[in-house]
């Protein structure tokens, strides 16, 4: 049986969500790698050693709400699974400026490679996450509770979605297949407020929700009259109509209120007294916040020693060791220093004492110049 694939670990810390390998968040960042880094990172393949190993730190530039986590970690597992992953700062948690969110140890080829990528994806839902807590705070003290739209970018809506629970707010449908939410063009091709409650209930199974909009408080008394409904969205109507329809519905409908909220305008429509406020902004107007990578070397490929071509010191089971390579070098200088002494006396770089390298006599050369392949001359420091 085929040997699977090293996997990496996460270390200690606030967990981390992998997810499943075929999840909506693993197609979102198959695809967003394929756009990035298509056939390969050149730059990465180009400077950096195919063996080198290291370290990534995330780092956040100003005060957010952290989000993002688990997906940037699936990032770089999806280019080294076998990398470590360590998670500095949970999902919801508030980091300042200069606090580490992730920590990376893997390839460095797969870090850098994956940077990008990963950055994008914490400060997108970062941001998402750090403007819906401002609303949310807005609405402290109030029993209204706010809701998120499918106003999200295409192919990031699991993430934004979740970004939201993660500054503290709640999740409208999902899709168009969660619920049913009739609107103003669905009112109009259908003939009317009773008719259209009348199709969808009659389609609707026990446990689907059925929404409606209305933009007026007549409306309002429609949707009441004709029945069906569960929930009445109050669309762009004034702080004193809403206050009104919370009257008129006397807790016989879920109320929500939508369109055109804003951070300042958000706690005035809270204590009209409805029971959500949604709002679009906060995902499709959410700013990217400032998160940065540093990496460092942990570890590189060990150099192979220098060995030139000596025929006569060859038969001899004798090569020249690297100058660079100091233990190895203060091992060698032990072994030749017992053997009789010869001409040519060489010091062996940051050696601490003078030696006598035999292969100078064996391959004779004119002078000491012409010795290219001897350990090179330093001054002791």
């Amino acid at each position: 049986m085929a040997r699977s694939a090293p996997q990496g670990r996460a270390a200690a810390g606030p967990a981390i969500d992998f997810g499943r390998p075929d999840d909506a968040v693993a197609k979102l960042i198959a695809l967003a790698l394929e756009e990035d880094v298509g056939p390969g990172d050149r730059t990465a393949e180009a400077c950096v050693p195919a063996g080198a190993r290291g370290s990534g730190l995330i780092v956040a530039k100003e005060t957010l709400i952290v989000s993002g986590v688990s997906a940037a970690a699936r990032v770089f597992r999806a280019l080294e699974p076998s990398c470590e992953l360590q998670a500095l700062r949970g999902e919801g948690e508030t980091a300042n400026p200069g606090d580490g969110v992730l920590r990376v140890r893997g390839s460095l080829r797969a870090i850098l490679t994956g940077e990008r990528t990963a950055l994008n994806l914490i400060q997108r839902l970062s941001g998402v996450a750090t403007l819906t807590r401002r609303y949310a705070e807005a609405l402290t003290g109030t029993r209204t509770r706010l809701l998120d739209t499918r106003k999200t970018t295409p192919g990031l809506r699991a993430l934004q979605k979740y970004a939201v629970r993660c500054g503290g707010g709640f999740n409208h449908r999902f899709g168009l297949d969660d619920a049913i939410l009739i609107k103003d063009n669905h009112i109009a091709v259908a003939g009317g407020i009773a008719a259209v409650l009348a199709r969808a209930k009659a389609v609707a199974g026990h446990l689907v929700k059925i929404e409606i909009e209305v933009d007026t408080l007549d409306q309002l008394r429609e949707v009441l009259s004709a029945g069906g409904a569960d929930v009445a969205l109050l669309d762009n109507m004034s702080n004193a109509d809403m206050r009104e329809a919370v009257k008129l519905v006397a807790g016989r409908l879920v109320l929500e209120a939508s369109g055109g909220i804003t951070l300042e305008t958000a706690a005035a429509v809270a204590e009209t007294g409805v029971d959500f406020l949604s709002s679009g902004a906060i995902t499709h107007s959410a700013p990217n916040l400032d998160v940065a990578l540093r990496s460092g070397l942990t570890s590189s490929p060990q150099r192979q020693p220098y060995r030139p071509h000596c025929p006569r010191t060859a038969r001899r089971r004798h090569r020249p060791i690297c100058a660079g390579d100091r233990s190895d070098a203060g091992r060698y200088a032990k072994a030749v220093s017992s053997r009789a002494p010869t001409t040519g006396a060489h010091r062996m770089r940051d050696s601490a004492w003078p030696w006598r390298h035999r292969t100078a006599t064996a391959c004779r050369p004119a002078s000491r110049a012409q010795c290219a392949w001897r350990a090179p001359m330093t001054p002791r420091r």
